[in-house]
């Protein structure tokens, strides 16, 4: 599993990589523009679809019942299921892609209701070429779920660079024009063409694995496993995804550029969760999922992947967290900083992602714990979760982004620093109702001494922040590019330093994958 994970977090950081490029260069020529805006709102539309049948979903319905398949040596079974569950899929999103597109004008005044009509009409447009280009990352998220279920995971992981490249490269040609609008438009025409070459990348690989095209299966009980799982974990999806949506609708009555800066915020944030969240998680799915296969002894074959795989969370996300809280500014200013995007926007980025972070140890715990859940076939209660979830994230955004800004008398933009911490916030929730209910059905979620080991890595993390914001405020009239590197440098030193030295293994884990990746 270690492995896997390890594939998965250096295909990620390439890919991360490509898109942190990507976002620099779109920050460059739009900044907090009305187009940048337009953008955010028009591609938070089509990843509904995303929400509904992409990589988590599908993956949560199709890689336990394929997984267990391919454990009990039923290759035939297992390759008549993916082409005919793959079918299905494909059906359902080319429908959706044809609808979204017809119906674009329709959903722009719905999701962002507080857009002048020359902003919505431009959101309209970029829903239009967007739909199709989600729809395509939604398809391959069928070509991920084969993958990984043959525990090939570098490759889907990767593959976003194609996409990343695109669009930064249609950014640069249409950047020198200087108009934000075409600008806009172009990155949605590279979204476009670098979805396409995604799929069609993986395919070859993909099929090497399933072979020609079948039809039908010959138990249909796999499939009505599959069907089973995927209606709750669709709907989880979908309420991940109102969640957002309530946001652009909250964001767009902050104030212009609020949409903007919450979306620089969130990419920010999305980064460790993809680098060892993501790696772990699909990692720790096919191996779940094939212990389950013994059910006799499903508690205890569940309990080392799983307890391996929340050490190495906290390990990874805590540290992530703190730097994030407190030294947010150099983050966003090295990514972002430059032509229209501004120091003071850095600093709202920072406001923002520090009030999310509160709630990232949470949220990559819970996810682990969704996980089991799926591995056990039971998609019914990180649903439930996911209900609370919305509700607190709905309730205390709109409370902390609006009244209580107006009320405190500060620039409006600090309200999407309110939708942050309702993240945050909503996540620990989430969280703790998933671990509550894995301990009603296994009698244990967490590994001894856990509770001990986040209290020691909150307080390593906290030693290396203060070390690093001093060596901030020394580098302070250096460029935010070098000075991040300085600055982030010494917290990541430190703070490798000081677990290996108090012990914690996770910390010689990473040695050992250091030394690994050195020899090769």
């Amino acid at each position: 599993m270690r492995r896997g994970a390890s594939h998965v977090t250096v295909a990620v950081s390439l890919s991360r990589v490509a898109g942190l490029v990507r976002e620099r260069f779109f920050a460059h020529y739009l900044g907090t523009s009305d187009a940048a805006d337009a953008f955010g709102a028009a591609f938070r539309i089509p990843t509904l679809m995303e929400s509904v049948l992409g990589e988590r979903v599908f993956s949560s319905a199709f890689i336990p019942r394929y997984s267990r398949l391919l454990a009990e040596g039923a290759q035939e079974e297992a390759r008549r299921l993916a082409w005919v569950v793959g079918s299905i899929h494909a059906l359902i999103v080319t429908a959706l892609v044809v609808a979204g597109v017809l119906s674009a004008p329709l959903l722009v005044g719905w999701i962002a209701p507080g857009f002048d009509a020359a902003k919505a009409d431009l959101t309209v447009r970029l829903v239009r070429l967007l739909f199709p280009a989600v729809g395509l990352l939604v398809v391959g998220a069928w070509c991920l779920g084969v993958l990984n279920s043959h525990r090939r995971f570098f490759l889907p992981y990767a593959v976003p660079i194609l996409s990343a490249v695109s669009i930064t490269v249609a950014l640069a040609l249409a950047g020198r024009t200087g108009r934000a609008n075409q600008v806009a438009v172009a990155a949605a025409w590279g979204a476009l063409v670098g979805a396409a070459l995604q799929v069609a990348v993986q395919l070859p690989a993909v099929l090497a694995l399933v072979g020609a095209p079948r039809a039908g299966v010959e138990d249909p009980q796999h499939l009505r496993e599959v069907a089973r799982n995927a209606g709750p974990a669709t709907v989880r999806g979908l309420i991940g995804r109102l969640g957002t949506w309530v946001e652009v609708a909250i964001a767009g009555f902050v104030s212009t550029g609020a949409l903007a800066l919450l979306n620089y915020s969130q990419l920010l944030y999305s980064l460790p969760v993809g680098l060892f969240t993501v790696a772990i998680s699909a990692a720790l799915l096919p191996e779940l999922s094939a212990a389950t296969a013994d059910q006799a002894t499903v508690a205890e074959r569940l309990r080392g992947p799983l307890d391996s795989a929340l050490r190495h969370t906290a390990f990874l996300l805590v540290a992530c967290a703190v730097a994030f809280i407190t030294l947010g500014d150099v983050i966003a200013a090295a990514v972002y900083q430059g032509g229209q995007f501004t120091s003071e926007d850095a600093r709202f980025v920072w406001a923002i992602l520090g009030a999310s972070s509160v709630g990232l140890v949470g949220a990559s715990m819970g996810g682990l714990h969704a996980t089991a859940f799926y591995a056990l076939g039971d998609a019914m209660t990180p649903l439930k979760a996911s209900v609370w979830r919305l509700a607190l994230r709905g309730v205390v955004g709109a409370v902390l982004a609006v009244p209580v800004v107006r009320w405190l008398g500060i620039d409006a933009r600090w309200g999407a620093a309110g939708l942050g911490a309702a993240l945050g916030v909503s996540g620990w929730v989430e969280f703790l109702l998933l671990r509550r209910w894995l301990d009603r059905r296994l009698g244990w979620t967490r590994p001894p001494g856990f509770v001990a080991l986040l209290l020691k890595l909150w307080g390593i993390a906290a030693l290396a922040a203060a070390a690093a914001w001093g060596v901030k405020l020394a580098v302070a009239p250096v460029g935010p590019i070098l000075r991040a590197a300085v600055v982030l440098g010494t917290y990541g030193v430190i703070y490798l330093g000081v677990t290996t030295w108090a012990g914690v293994r996770e910390a010689h884990t990473v040695w050992n994958q250091l030394r690994a990746w050195a020899r090769l």
